[in-house]
């Protein structure tokens, strides 16, 4: 089984802006950061890893709040265990998955890379990616993954349409089986100014190359309009219903549509049964093994992930961020299994550590209800993982309530921050 790694959480330092606030400083940054690059062509690609996605294989789920993937229904919502949806993951135990419509809102997924990228740079953009064997509607009618790089972060929790255009995007050939992981390549010549990745469906990549033309007009309208009313529905004529319903019957996939939608609404999820109607395509992507890295001397670029060692001290704090809680409840919510299966992998690797789970809440509310719901919500934690297995002798449960926190309760961002489960090393040998 492959090691599991996470990132120790720690306190904001009051310094960690002043890169930001300083132009001088802001400079300096710059120009050590091409300085690095320069050292990297001239080592021919020595150093350990030049992937800026620090959890682009999904197999960090620890990783600092703000390096964690952003997307609809909270982050990790769509993460699947190795061979537990729909086929496995490329390497390791996990992999993601994004869906894509031209008909209706899209899901985007967003993170923070580790550091800026320099001006002038090319980037490498690889990515793994499958389709979804059952939500794969008029598929030969996308062949376009977008790739949009900011600045700054934006909302992706809820689907939406986005305005504009993407940098660049994934090219999908038409010639390739892609029911089966496929390599996707592409590069990017950096403004300078970038830190967030975001990758998702633009309705401005329109269909693919092989569509005809008039199909994109004749479903879509003009392009480009923004607005939610400028996209038609669905055709529901007695025509198309006829030839959906006609379809369905000789469908040889019913059976395991059936196994696989069972196991999606068992995690909060509906897979549509039914294409959506001509010219229209509903399909999800699974993606595995993100880069984002310079391109180097030799026209190569360095993917691996950055891996550190696997070291868990007594004392040491994991934070737990991608825990789902409703505000007030303590019921996990789908999509919190991802942080608990690691958390299980964890304890059978290093079968001598006991933990235990914390509880923490922000200051709004009544301290004695706040102390109670912290408590609670540890012992979900606790009790979820008694039932993947995990020795309940190993584990202990409290609550802190909003006693101890990590950040600023007078914000917004600050109270995101104290509302969280973590849980410490209490022994490991």
């Amino acid at each position: 089984m492959g090691k599991i790694f996470f990132r120790i959480d720690e306190a904001p330092s009051p310094y960690t802006s002043c890169f930001t606030c300083n132009p001088y400083l802001r400079t300096m940054r710059v120009l050590l950061q091409k300085l690095m690059l320069l050292c990297a062509v001239l080592a021919g690609g020595a150093v350990q890893s030049q992937n800026l996605l620090l959890n682009g294989d999904f197999e960090r789920p620890f990783l600092d709040h703000e390096y964690q993937w952003r997307q609809p229904h909270g982050a990790y919502y769509h993460y699947y265990m190795d061979g537990r949806q729909d086929g496995s993951a490329y390497e390791g135990n996990f992999y993601n998955g994004l869906c894509m419509y031209n008909h209706q809102e899209n899901e985007f997924m967003q993170t923070k890379l580790a550091q800026p990228l320099v001006a002038g740079q090319s980037y490498c953009l690889k990515v793994m990616a499958r389709l979804m064997s059952i939500k794969a509607f008029n598929h030969e009618l996308h062949d376009k993954i977008g790739i949009l790089f900011t600045s700054y972060p934006f909302d992706v929790e809820e689907p939406f349409y986005p305005g504009g255009k993407p940098d660049t995007y994934w090219l999908i050939p038409d010639t390739v089986d892609r029911f089966s992981w496929l390599p996707l390549e592409t590069e990017y010549l950096a403004r300078g100014d970038e830190q967030y990745f975001t990758i998702g469906y633009w309705r401005s990549l329109a269909f693919s190359e092989q569509a005809k033309d008039d199909v994109f007009e004749a479903f879509m309208g003009p392009e480009p309009a923004n607005s939610k009313t400028d996209i038609p529905p669905p055709d529901f004529s007695a025509k198309a219903k006829k030839k959906r319903k006609r379809g369905k019957q000789h469908d040889a996939w019913s059976d395991f549509r059936k196994q696989v939608m069972e196991q999606a609404r068992s995690q909060g999820e509906v897979i549509p049964t039914t294409s959506p109607g001509e010219g229209l395509f509903t399909l999800r992507y699974y993606l595995d093994n993100l880069c984002v890295a310079p391109v180097l001397a030799d026209g190569s670029c360095d993917c691996a992930i950055p891996k550190p060692p696997l070291t868990l001290n007594v004392g040491d704090v994991v934070r737990m961020d991608n825990l789902l809680f409703n505000t007030g409840e303590s019921t996990l919510q789908p999509g919190s299994d991802y942080a608990l299966e690691l958390l299980a992998l964890i304890l059978e690797e290093q079968p001598h550590m006991r933990i235990a789970i914390e509880g923490h809440t922000d200051n709004v509310g009544n301290d004695a209800a706040n102390l109670k719901l912290s408590e609670d919500r540890a012992y979900t934690v606790r009790k979820h993982l008694i039932e993947m297995g995990v020795d309940e002798e190993r584990m202990s449960a409290r609550g802190f309530g909003s006693t101890r926190p990590v950040a600023d309760n007078r914000t917004e961002e600050g109270r995101s921050l104290n509302r969280r489960v973590a849980f410490v090393i209490e022994a490991n040998q």
